[in-house]
């Protein structure tokens, strides 16, 4: 088998895996949240920073930024591999689509899933 081989997804329903075990919606989530903490740590040391040194505070802001967005996301994507390994793909759907059933309103939201319970004519 060629290695192209392993990143085609099961079946047409499924993303394929692009990068660290994790799929192109995974990974712009994680580097969407990833920015935005990176971000509100930039501007608090910018912030602290600037009343001893303007260039200090946007140097140290913009090291904060870049550098803080890749390895929360490096750290963030190995994390969530390790886990899609241990507990499956879809763990946190489960969870999450047992989580609003429980609340009353993830029959609303996961409509589809009734469609393909086992012993139910379609």
């Amino acid at each position: 088998m060629e290695h192209s081989e392993f990143q085609l997804a099961d079946d047409l329903t499924n993303e394929p895996v692009v990068f660290m075990g994790c799929t192109g919606s995974e990974i712009s989530v994680v580097a969407v949240v990833c920015g935005a903490v990176s971000l509100l740590t930039a501007v608090i040391v910018f912030i602290v920073l600037f009343g001893v040194s303007s260039s200090l505070a946007i140097l140290a802001g913009a090291v904060i930024l870049m550098g803080g967005t890749i390895a929360l996301s490096v750290f963030v994507l190995r994390k969530l591999m390790t886990n899609k390994e241990e507990r499956g793909d879809n763990y946190y759907k489960e969870v999450l689509q047992l989580m609003l059933s429980e609340w009353g309103i993830g029959d609303r939201i996961f409509n589809k899933t009734e469609r393909f319970q086992r012993g139910r004519s379609l």
